[in-house]
């Protein structure tokens, strides 16, 4: 399919999935879809999760199960007060009766902001982000920027676990930490 497809599926017993791009080749097997590649302007969505990026290829098992994307991606999840922007070079995102976990390669760039909270912003090289658990594996040159008592922190490492829900963070490789312009 050329030119600005949509196309919904919608499985027996499942959550329906959405996919958006200039182009769009599908595979079926046993006349139910197991694959679409998908390229140019590519959004793939799972209400309330959103992926978008140059190139895509989406994965089914009765239902939206994995998606893998290259070039300029973004990935949207709001749900329960939270929400998460992530943006990398290359992903993948996991679905599971919903959105589960991303996977993010190359300049990646998180944006997380929570109801009467402030915004959270993560930068590494490498970013593995488990939704159930709000926890972020970052590694390779890990920058975390949030605000206590109106004062900026900046955490940097080499690497970093951070369980955002419970406000704690495991920094290894380098680490420091500033409130406002004081190393703490």
């Amino acid at each position: 399919f050329e030119q600005n497809v949509n196309v919904s599926v919608t499985p027996k017993n499942g959550t329906p999935a959405d996919a958006r791009a200039e182009k769009i080749v599908a595979h079926f097997a046993d006349k139910k879809i197991k694959k679409l590649e998908l390229s140019d302007n590519v959004e793939v969505s799972q209400k309330p999760s959103k992926v978008r990026a140059k190139f895509a290829t989406a994965f089914f098992e009765n239902e939206l199960k994995k998606v893998d994307l290259r070039e300029n991606v973004e990935i949207e999840n709001s749900e329960n007060g939270r929400t998460t922007n992530a943006r990398g070079n290359n992903a993948t995102a996991y679905f599971n009766n919903g959105f589960q976990r991303a996977e993010l390669t190359e300049n990646v760039e998180i944006d997380s902001t929570a109801e009467n909270e402030s915004p959270t912003k993560i930068r590494s090289q490498v970013a593995i982000y488990d939704k159930a658990a709000d926890k972020f594996e970052l590694k390779n040159s890990v920058e975390i920027i949030t605000s206590a008592d109106d004062k900026p922190n900046t955490i940097n490492s080499g690497e970093a676990i951070y369980e955002q829900s419970i406000g704690k963070i495991f920094l290894t490789g380098g680490a420091i930490i500033r409130q406002a312009n004081d190393i703490i």
